[in-house]
């Protein structure tokens, strides 16, 4: 049975995994890859330090009933002091404050964002009963769908 929601429960923590990346890994795809080694599908980033050479991301533009999302992506070198997220499913939702000598820039993570130097993030893994996906019910608007 598959029921939408904004919320659910997790039983607990499980293992935590620490994940060193390095030059020219894509961060989603790292933290997904290592994930699924372990066999670990769902988990919440505890800690992320970072270094980004091409930061793709977007944010909100408005404060519209219906949101705008400007997605963009840049190169440099880039320092990020947070990184942070949940992972369902196997796939990774992360957020991300950086600064490069110029500019802060925080924001929604998106793929192909690929690491400068080294990354070291750390996963807990989420104990869940049933599977649980992020979706989309509204421009904007995520939930929940559980299937127990």
């Amino acid at each position: 049975m598959k029921t939408v929601t904004d919320h659910f429960t997790a039983k607990g923590f499980g293992r935590v995994l620490v994940i060193s990346g390095h030059r020219g890994d894509r961060v989603h795809e790292l933290l997904e890859k290592k994930m699924a080694e372990e066999g670990m599908l769902n988990g919440v980033v505890l800690s992320g330090i970072a270094t980004f050479q091409k930061f793709n991301y977007h944010h909100v533009k408005n404060a519209d009933p219906v949101p705008f999302d400007e997605i963009r992506s840049t190169d440099g070198a880039f320092e990020v002091t947070a990184l942070q997220g949940v992972i369902l499913n196997g796939k990774a939702h992360l957020h991300a404050a950086a600064q490069d000598h110029y500019t802060t820039i925080i924001g929604h993570v998106e793929r192909d964002t690929e690491i400068l130097y080294l990354a070291e993030i750390v996963v807990a893994e989420l104990l869940l009963d049933q599977t649980v996906e992020r979706i989309k019910v509204a421009e904007g608007f995520n939930q929940y769908e559980i299937e127990s």
